[in-house]
């Protein structure tokens, strides 16, 4: 069931391949307000290997609950770059991040997505993955 601090999304990369994961208010509240208000976010896709993708924003926030640890399929902004992070793997990162979501199904798609590539991140208003109790 969806609640008042998750919220689901979909990250569309070239308009075809589509995953779902959350953000969480909780983890940074002032950030996940303005992606929010700020959708849908779009960008072209910079990879760093195999450890991260992201895309620049023209979201403006400071620091919030900052974190340099990140799991795969955690989603992190970057204030200095205005950038949102997809870890594909476990990283620890030099500049703190504010931790927004998790990756939830179909992680194996972003570790496709070439670095061009049209990534598009809007909110999730299927009944069916809103209602899903299993994330």
């Amino acid at each position: 069931m969806s609640s008042v601090s998750k919220i689901p999304i979909v990250i569309s990369i070239e308009g075809k391949d589509h995953v779902q994961a959350n953000i969480f208010r909780h983890l940074a509240p002032i950030t996940i307000n303005s992606i929010i208000r700020g959708m849908p976010l779009e960008g072209r896709v910079i990879r760093n290997g195999d450890v991260f993708i992201y895309f620049q924003t023209r979201l403006r926030l400071g620091q919030e609950k900052p974190k340099s640890h990140f799991k795969k399929g955690d989603i992190a902004f970057l204030p200095i770059t205005s950038s949102i992070f997809f870890f594909l793997k476990d990283a620890k990162m030099k500049s703190p991040m504010n931790l927004v979501g998790k990756v939830t199904i179909n992680t194996s798609l972003l570790e496709g997505a070439k670095s061009g590539c049209i990534l598009k991140v809007y909110l999730d208003e299927s009944p069916s993955y809103a209602n899903d109790s299993a994330n």
